[in-house]
C-alpha cells in the first residue's frame, strides 16, 4: 500500500509539472536552449520522449481543454479522474495537447455530436471508454 501512495504522489507531482512545464519554458523558448542532456532528463522525469516534450512545450497553455469538455460530455468526472489516476490524466492531457484532430473535436463539441464521433479520431478514446465503464468516475 505504501508504494501506491508513493506512486500516486509521484504521479500527482508529474501531472502538476505537465500543467506548468509550458509556463516555465514557453515564454522565451528556454527549453530549446537547454542542452540535449538536460532536455532528456526533464523529459524522462515527465515520462515523455525529448521530442514529445519539445513539441508539448510549443502548444498553447489551454491545448488540452477539449479533453475535459469531452469527458463531461461523456458524463465522466474530470476532477475524480485527476485525483484517482493523476498519471493517466496527465497522459491523456498530453495526447490531447498534441492532437492533430482538434478541428473535428471542436466542431463535434460545439454541435453536440461529440459522443457519437470521438471514437473515430480521439487518441484517448480507449481510455475514455475504460473510464466510462467504471462507475466511480461517472458524474452524478
Amino acid at each position: 500500500m505504501a508504494s501506491q501512495v508513493s506512486h500516486g504522489s509521484l504521479a500527482a507531482r508529474l501531472s502538476h509539472l505537465y500543467g506548468n512545464i509550458r509556463n516555465c519554458f514557453s515564454q522565451q523558448d528556454e527549453l530549446r536552449q537547454l542542452d540535449p542532456e538536460m532536455q532528456a532528463r526533464i523529459a524522462s522525469d515527465l515520462a515523455l520522449s525529448p521530442s514529445r516534450l519539445l513539441h508539448l512545450s510549443d502548444t498553447a497553455a489551454d491545448a488540452a481543454t477539449e479533453m475535459e469538455a469531452l469527458m463531461r460530455a461523456l458524463r465522466i468526472d474530470p476532477p475524480e479522474v485527476r485525483l484517482a489516476s493523476p498519471g493517466q490524466f496527465r497522459d491523456m492531457q498530453v495526447n490531447c495537447a498534441l492532437c492533430e484532430n482538434k478541428d473535428a473535436c471542436r466542431r463535434d463539441l460545439a454541435s453536440g455530436a461529440i459522443t457519437e464521433h470521438y471514437v473515430d479520431y480521439c487518441s484517448n478514446s480507449e481510455e475514455l471508454s475504460a473510464l466510462r465503464a467504471q462507475p466511480r468516475f461517472l458524474a452524478d
